[in-house]
């Protein structure tokens, strides 16, 4: 869920509060759930459509009942439903990178969305310097696309970068490319996410 493997079934904060539910629900094996522990109201409706919440003697009982396993399996539908109609947003791309991290070893992110084609992960940064002056004059920066997942090398000239400095990790917009006459692509102007 972290590293969105799943994303079909919904985005991270869905699948992760659905995997919340289905652990309240004691994976499926709930016999009743005590009204205290239920703070919010859409759940507490939803809860009290499929069981009961009265003794024998009628009076009120602290926990809902669920008489039958195919009763908290059409509650634990309904959850999954509600969940999934909150349109909770995704979480933020830095974290996902993060994630993807931790889980893997590295980065293999690719929406496939067109608009994310030129966001751009910057995997490595390193100057290209001079041979006479010795100061940089370019950056190189390898990067990965977030749309496409593809890779690649794109310089920066220096008096660019020097006003808007990136570092491995970072997200950019790449706004302007250009390709030279050599065939090396240039970030003319991008902004950091």
């Amino acid at each position: 869920m972290k590293i969105d493997f799943f994303e079909q079934f919904g985005n991270s904060r869905e699948l992760f509060r659905i995997r919340d539910m289905y652990e309240f629900f004691k994976c499926g094996e709930a016999k009743s759930i005590k009204k205290d522990l239920i703070k919010d109201d859409t759940l507490r409706s939803i809860i009290s459509k499929h069981t009961s919440s009265k003794r024998k003697d009628g009076s009120d009982a602290a926990s809902y009942t669920f008489h039958t396993s195919d009763a908290l399996l059409a509650c634990m539908v309904e959850c999954e439903e509600w969940i999934k109609s909150l349109d909770l947003p995704d979480i933020d791309m830095k974290v996902k990178i993060q994630n993807c991290l931790d889980v893997l070893g590295y980065v293999d992110i690719a929406t496939g969305r067109e608009e994310d084609r030129r966001r751009l992960l910057i995997t490595e940064c390193s100057p290209l310097i001079d041979k006479k002056t010795g100061k940089p004059w370019a950056y190189r920066l390898s990067t990965r696309s977030l749309g496409s997942g593809k890779t690649a090398r794109i310089s920066v000239y220096a008096w660019r970068y020097e006003q808007n400095p990136v570092v491995a990790g970072d997200v950019v917009y790449g706004n302007t490319l250009s390709k030279n006459n050599a065939g090396y692509w240039y970030l003319m102007d991008y902004k950091i996410e």
